[in-house]
């Protein structure tokens, strides 16, 4: 459980990294392409394989997750800027409904009656935290824009196929002794994109630049630790069908209270309510 609980408070600290972006003005592009450009070297280096051979059986997921991360991330940093750290954590972690239905067709893996009740508690108090979140703004007349709607939908969807292939991946084609190399490669491919992106967009001023670097290497850290972490705890014979919702309940509930913690993001009664049930959800699907 070491490696769920490393996870989760890794992918807690890329939100929170998230709404200091935002704070401080850093350029988003930028920042996420020294970020990944980070995690790359520093896998590299941790691994101490050398460099990967291009007949590797992961190199396919490599890529594609590789090209799928830097368009969703630059999505997730932009809506935890204008929606707020809870609607950007729910955006990506209710996202576990797609991997945890995929589980018991792709590995045969059970799923008992707590469980089952605890993933639909858990949802529930997705549901209710971001509920609370957004109660403030609904109270005052305020409305969420179609757009932050739509960038929802894409990143619930894009995220739930790549954590679904993470799995996939970590079951088929990525051996122990290859897992942090294969997320460095992950991270290498996903750096080359976002640096692509960046050449065709305006150039910050000198000292938002300045600002972006410092932010990419300090978002590095716990994005390198959430995905390095994930894969260790799916390898440590936990079932992914419990490994997905604890590990994503986990980083709403912790993201909720950090928003309201770190940010003076307002929690209604409501989202209390939410943490309520989350944390007996968690208790259900330990049961299982």
């Amino acid at each position: 459980m070491i490696w769920l609980a490393l996870s989760i408070l890794s992918s807690v600290g890329i939100f929170v990294s998230f709404g200091f972006f935002g704070r401080w003005g850093v350029d988003n592009r930028l920042g996420v392409a020294v970020n990944y450009s980070s995690c790359a070297v520093a896998g590299l280096l941790i691994a101490n394989r050398g460099l990967p051979r291009f007949d590797e059986t992961w190199w396919l997921p490599a890529l594609l997750l590789g090209s799928a991360f830097p368009y969703l991330f630059v999505k997730m940093a932009k809506l935890t800027q204008s929606g707020g750290l809870a609607l950007s954590t729910i955006a990506s972690q209710m996202s576990l409904v797609l991997p945890v239905a995929l589980a018991p067709w792709l590995y045969l893996e059970s799923m008992s009656g707590f469980r089952v009740a605890g993933i639909a508690l858990g949802l529930l108090s997705i549901a209710l935290l971001v509920r609370g979140q957004s109660a403030p703004k609904l109270e005052a007349g305020s409305v969420v824009s179609s757009k932050s709607l739509v960038d929802t939908l894409i990143i619930f969807i894009g995220t739930g196929l790549c954590t679904a292939l993470v799995k996939y991946s970590r079951v088929y084609f990525v051996p122990p002794e290859d897992e942090i190399l294969f997320v460095s490669c992950v991270f290498g491919v996903a750096a080359f994109w976002t640096w692509a992106m960046i050449i065709r967009t305006p150039k910050p001023s000198s000292s938002v630049a300045r600002l972006s670097l410092w932010a990419g290497l300090m978002l590095g850290l716990p994005n390198l630790g959430s995905l390095v972490f994930l894969i260790r705890a799916l390898g440590s014979g936990l079932d992914s069908a419990l490994v997905f919702p604890l590990n994503n309940l986990g980083i709403v509930l912790f993201s909720s209270l950090a928003g309201w913690f770190l940010f003076h993001q307002a929690l209604h009664r409501v989202a209390w309510f939410g943490i309520a049930v989350a944390l007996a959800a968690v208790a259900l699907m330990g049961m299982g």
